[in-house]
């Protein structure tokens, strides 16, 4: 597991990417990762609260979802939409209307195989914008170190989950 922190932009975006090696296969992940809404609890049991479908499905553009979790003791409700899909290799999420106006942040898990047996998954979250003074008041809520370590146990967790189970082909 390989992470890492960027700060850039004009005001203060936050981008934290981790990486997590998986003994399963791409699609393996990816069914995972679109079956959250009924999965939600097992990814993350401390932190997570409830992740439901309101519009099409995890595994289809244009899916729009909404979920509750607690990062570092803030509870995080958003509404997104899948905005980028690529079966068994990518998804990305952002937030809809009226936040995507601000440009407030994104999502994605990019799937790569390794070799038949091992994959790597690689969870991008970008939050904040390009004001300062709005970068402050969200990381006022959301400290980026808790926000790193949930997406950690995230893929830890999903890390032992996919490997309790029998590969599927």
């Amino acid at each position: 597991m390989r992470g890492s922190l960027k700060v850039g932009g004009f005001g203060n975006m936050i981008s934290i990417k981790e990486e997590t090696i998986i003994e399963a296969n791409p699609e393996n992940i990816f069914n995972f990762l679109s079956r959250i809404d009924s999965l939600y609890k097992v990814w993350h049991p401390k932190d997570h609260i409830f992740c439901k479908t309101l519009y099409k499905d995890l595994n289809e553009r244009g899916c729009i979802f909404h979920f509750l979790e607690i990062i570092g003791g803030f509870p995080l409700y958003l509404i997104l939409t899948v905005s980028k899909l690529k079966k068994n290799e990518f998804i990305e999420y952002k937030p809809i209307f009226p936040l995507s106006i601000f440009n407030l942040g994104m999502g994605s898990f990019a799937i790569e195989r390794i070799s038949d047996k091992l994959s790597k998954l690689t969870a991008r979250v970008e939050y904040g914008n390009h004001f300062a003074l709005l970068d402050k008041i969200f990381q006022l809520f959301v400290k980026t170190e808790a926000m790193r370590k949930h997406i950690q146990e995230e893929g830890q967790n999903l890390k032992k989950y996919l490997e309790s189970k029998p590969l599927q082909k």
